[in-house]
């Protein structure tokens, strides 16, 4: 929703409130010096407030709209609209000036903490948003879950992935605390990030047995297949490292373009070149990705031009692309001079084709050139995808 749209319903809030007698007089004092607050003072010093013109209007709004049960969600709607528009102090005062308030029941004032929280996140002050947000943990009630998913956020952006996965793990305790599919994959995405750590130490031991409790909590984790692929491939031993990648295909053949760099290397050893090339048309037939093609055919620079070109031409036909067209306009310049003097200035598409980005996310459409399991836009994990079509991978 647009600004003006939040602007708006803020209003209706205030206006719906002074109807219902919400908007009081502050303390008797007031009463006897005959001043009665006004609806109009109140909305024109929203106004201030959301036009950014004086901290007069922020001033009125706290001290004039009285907090009470009823008026809680108009506070928490102007807080939490100046913290988007990133006035991040006045929000942090609209919140500090709720929590005060002892006219609140503690499951509003923890309404309003977690509010605070969010505003300190924002402004960088982690420290201080991770120690309310700890203490809001402890509690057993219906925040818990947002309270640990604020927890998770901020320690996912400090890569603290022990912190994360303890969290993950307390709010899983007890017998009727069962994780939904979201915990579960947290949990095993963070199990990921602590055996990539293992991997940079080289402990395959603990790589392994991390990736294995992973995988408890995600049987279907494509990420810790081709985690598995880079450790084995590391450690010397191509053919569990080759396993992995076959595990990965069955999987998720999308998963597979990632593992192209283990493919190429696994290729470089003769025995297990037919494995390579097996995988590869089977990751095109069931993923439908150039890239499949175009490595597979490099890999026989050594077979029949005309059988290197039908096999394109094939693939074409079948989904357009315009890595399949380059490396077809490549093959053309190789074994045909006279074509090629024609077609050489076409080759420049492969160079603009290396500046697209290879992979997007579903969610919030972030695109990038390498794979990020957490997506660094709308942080969710699992979300960066190959990119097909006419300018995909």
């Amino acid at each position: 929703m647009s600004n003006a749209g939040i602007f708006l319903l803020l209003l209706l809030a205030i206006l719906c409130g002074y109807v219902m007698g919400i908007y009081q007089r502050r303390t008797d004092s007031d009463d006897a010096d005959g001043a009665p607050d006004s609806s109009q003072d109140l909305l024109k010093n929203l106004g201030y407030l959301l036009r950014e013109e004086t901290d007069a209007g922020l001033d009125q709004f706290i001290h004039r709209l009285d907090v009470s049960p009823a008026t809680l969600d108009t506070h928490l709607a102007v807080g939490g609209l100046l913290r988007r528009k990133g006035e991040i102090s006045r929000a942090i005062r609209v919140h500090q000036n709720l929590i005060s308030r002892p006219s609140l029941s503690k499951a509003q004032q923890r309404q309003a903490q977690i509010e605070l929280a969010q505003d300190f996140a924002q402004a960088g002050l982690l420290d201080r948003a991770e120690r309310l947000l700890l203490e809001l943990f402890e509690i057993d009630d219906a925040e818990r879950e947002k309270v640990a998913q604020l927890l998770v956020d901020i320690y996912q952006d400090e890569r603290e992935w022990e912190r994360a996965l303890d969290i993950v793990n307390q709010l899983g305790k007890g017998w009727f605390n069962k994780l939904s599919d979201h915990w579960q994959t947290l949990r095993a995405h963070f199990h990921c990030e602590l055996a990539a750590v293992a991997v940079q130490g080289g402990d395959l031991l603990t790589v392994r047995r991390i990736l294995k409790q992973a995988r408890a909590y995600q049987k279907n984790l494509a990420r810790s297949y081709l985690l598995e692929a880079e450790v084995e491939l590391q450690a010397g031993d191509s053919a569990r490292a080759l396993a992995a990648l076959e595990a990965l295909l069955a999987l998720d053949p999308d998963s597979l373009y990632a593992g192209l760099p283990v493919l190429q290397d696994l290729a470089k050893k003769e025995q297990y070149l037919p494995a390579v090339k097996r995988l590869l048309q089977q990751g095109w037939r069931q993923a439908g990705i150039a890239s499949f093609v175009v490595m597979e055919l490099e890999l026989e620079v050594g077979r029949d031009p005309e059988v290197r070109k039908e096999i394109l031409e094939v693939a074409i036909q079948k989904s357009p692309n315009l890595r399949l067209l380059a490396a077809y306009l490549a093959l053309l310049i190789e074994t045909n001079k006279e074509v090629g003097s024609v077609l050489e200035p076409l080759a420049a598409i492969g160079e603009k084709l290396n500046k697209l980005p290879h992979f997007k996310c579903s969610q919030c459409g972030f695109a990038g050139k390498q794979v990020h399991w957490l997506c660094p836009s709308c942080k969710t994990w699992s979300s960066l995808r190959p990119i097909k079509g006419l300018e995909g991978v």
